[in-house]
């Protein structure tokens, strides 16, 4: 499982950075859920880097910010499909489907190998 986890770590580092905080400068609209996942995406990603390199420090900071990812995700598919109900709009969960599970599975194998150490 640390094999993929840098793997699921560059996607969370992507996927936060252009789609949650560069989106809102190319938009020019701010939005505290889209900073929420976008900057816990972003500690999320860089923890779990550590943990990838052994560091016991990183796994806590890894597993708890993925899950504030997560919640910040479900704040902003929140906001969008309250305050944009169009016909055809979806969120782009193509993108950001694939996110929340890099999400969970860095804070699974953070919190699997808390477990053994």
């Amino acid at each position: 499982m640390k094999t993929l986890l840098p793997f699921a770590c560059i996607y969370i580092l992507l996927v936060s950075f252009s789609g949650f905080l560069f989106g809102q400068l190319f938009f020019g609209q701010f939005s505290i859920s889209a900073s929420i996942a976008g900057i816990a995406g972003l500690i999320c990603a860089f923890a779990g880097f550590g943990v990838t390199g052994g560091a016991i420090k990183a796994r806590p900071i890894a597993l708890w910010s993925g899950l504030l990812a997560l919640i910040g995700v479900a704040l902003d598919a929140t906001d969008y499909y309250l305050n944009y109900a169009i016909p055809g709009n979806y969120y782009a969960w193509g993108l950001i489907g694939p996110y929340c599970g890099a999400a969970l599975f860095v804070a699974y194998v953070s919190r699997s190998l808390m477990r053994t150490t």
